[in-house]
């Protein structure tokens, strides 16, 4: 049930039948915000899909899976040798470096991204 928070406007029920849901194999990753241990990626395709009816009770309710660095490397292991789980954690190092160099320019430059922002706001409100 959906609440608006307004008395006036009606509370909303929202159920479902049934979903698909689409497994996918975890593959060294690269992303900058993994700080300790291998980050995890999805491989481009799934490997098993099934259909499942779900009730509302069993819907996640803010719930968010975070993996240990220790969690992260067995998943890994299982498919991949550890020199190329290594790799994955240098990748994620030099971008997470990347990301930093680039946010210290932006900052001691704030008019001249201010200036790359209107210009790309006046330009797509010219061709819409």
């Amino acid at each position: 049930m959906i609440s608006t928070g307004n008395p006036i406007l009606p509370t909303r029920n929202v159920s479902f039948g049934s979903v698909e849901v689409f497994e996918f194999e975890q593959r060294p990753g690269d992303h900058p915000d993994v700080r300790l241990g291998p980050p995890l990626a999805l491989e481009a395709t799934h490997c098993h899909a099934f259909t499942s009816s779900i009730a509302d009770d069993d819907l996640p309710r803010n719930q968010v899976q975070r993996w240990t660095k220790e969690e992260r490397w067995d998943i890994l292991l299982k498919n991949y040798a550890r020199s190329e789980i290594k790799e994955s954690v240098i990748a994620a190092k030099k971008a997470r470096q990347r990301r930093e160099e680039s946010i210290a320019k932006l900052s001691a430059k704030p008019n001249i991204v201010l200036i790359f922002i209107k210009k790309i706001f006046k330009s797509h409100h010219k061709s819409v």
